[in-house]
């Protein structure tokens, strides 16, 4: 009688494990959701247009009359309060300034290389590397006759040669040329130079371009053009006022607006 109990149990355990595992099967196999096969692909639209492109800007108020030195480059971020324009009573005045200052940043420059404690290379070969790389980048400028950052580059090419010759033992010291290019720049600043600055009125990203359209376009106003007064922007010329010094664009942003059909406007609805 135990014998029989015993099998009935065990074939109940039997049974029921397989009807689990069954169960559990089904389950992981069927799926109440009807599926389908996806392939994915991508498509691409165009269509030409013409638009005009708005940015925040501010203009540098104040004019001044003689000779425009500009103490910073196009496109670069200022602070509220820099210095970024010098006029001097006439041509010969803010070159012979702009050349004093480079003198002094040659000498500051020279100074700091030779200091105690500045790094010394035992090993000239990335010195000669960035050497042929700032050649390089002088080159390229040339050749699109572009100035851009020339000036950076020259710092970076005097310093690394000036470098390149301590290491080499071809210089033991610049005290020679410190005490030529001090008494080169104090016989240009004997020329009292007398100039009248102008200071960034905001922080941003200068511009020597200014249109005199400033003030009458902004992310706020753009929103409130309608399509005729938006067209009219697109198609007015946006010759340089000479009278404007420059301007801050205040931030990186800028939105290009443009005028559409209500059928091509429909391509640009969120999901489309």
């Amino acid at each position: 009688m135990g014998n029989w109990t015993g099998r009935i149990v065990s074939v109940l355990a039997v049974l029921f494990l397989l009807i689990y595992a069954g169960y559990q099967a089904y389950r992981y196999t069927y799926t109440p959701y009807r599926t389908e096969t996806a392939y994915e692909y991508t498509v691409s639209d165009t269509f030409q247009t013409k638009g005009i492109i708005i940015r925040d800007e501010v203009l540098v108020e104040g004019v001044c009359n003689g000779a425009l030195s500009y103490c910073v480059e196009e496109g670069e971020k200022v602070k509220k309060g820099t210095e970024i324009i010098r006029y001097y009573d006439n041509e010969n005045q803010a070159r012979d300034a702009a050349h004093a200052e480079i003198l002094e940043q040659e000498i500051e420059l020279l100074k700091d290389i030779q200091a105690p404690g500045a790094s010394r290379y035992a090993n000239n070969e990335p010195l000669s590397g960035q050497i042929d790389e700032q050649i390089g980048k002088l080159v390229d400028l040339s050749s699109v006759n572009s100035a851009v950052g020339i000036n950076d580059i020259r710092s970076s090419l005097l310093e690394n040669i000036s470098k390149r010759q301590l290491s080499v033992r071809e210089e033991d010291n610049f005290d020679h040329r410190i005490a030529l290019l001090e008494e080169e720049k104090q016989l240009l600043q004997n020329n009292s130079f007398e100039n009248e600055s102008l200071y960034s009125p905001a922080r941003g990203y200068f511009s020597r371009y200014s249109d005199g359209c400033e003030g009458e376009f902004s992310s706020a106003k753009m929103f409130d053009m309608s399509a005729d007064e938006l067209f009219s922007a697109i198609e007015r010329e946006y010759p340089l006022n000479h009278n404007m010094p420059g301007k801050i664009m205040t931030d990186h942003v800028w939105y290009f607006a443009m005028v559409v059909s209500d059928e091509d406007g429909e391509r640009f609805r969120p999901g489309r």
